[in-house]
């Protein structure tokens, strides 16, 4: 008896596709619809560079020169319009000149007004 061969196709996987990217802002992680996972692709390269612009924007205000207000609706001062609180009194916590400005203690030394004595190059705080 003679036996007909039996007919075989060829069967091709498809191409494995992208069915997800890693999460957050680590390294870049590509999963395969055929099970795999590797790195880089140009794709969830893209997707990481989305989320990075949004927390970015996430995280910046915008200032009208006198409040600045965070996407999230918090608003502070406008550092940019409004001075600085400088956190001493001359002639109590350092020296300064007749400007306010902060100067070098003198060499024989002060005594300030909470009972420090400044003296020497840098006396700025007690």
């Amino acid at each position: 008896m003679v036996q007909e061969p039996i007919a075989t196709e060829a069967v091709v996987a498809p191409e494995p596709v992208i069915v997800d990217c890693q999460p957050g802002m680590g390294p870049v992680t590509t999963y395969w619809s055929d099970g795999t996972a590797t790195g880089y692709s140009d794709y969830c390269q893209s997707v990481q560079d989305q989320a990075v612009a949004a927390e970015a924007a996430a995280n910046t205000p915008v200032c009208d020169g006198n409040v600045c207000t965070y996407p999230n609706g918090v608003q502070m001062a406008d550092p940019s319009t409004h001075q600085v609180v400088v956190p001493y009194t001359c002639g109590y916590d350092v020296l300064c000149d007749e400007n306010g400005n902060v100067i070098p203690g003198p060499e024989t030394g002060v005594m300030l007004g909470n009972g420090w004595r400044c003296a020497g190059n840098g006396c700025t705080r007690p």
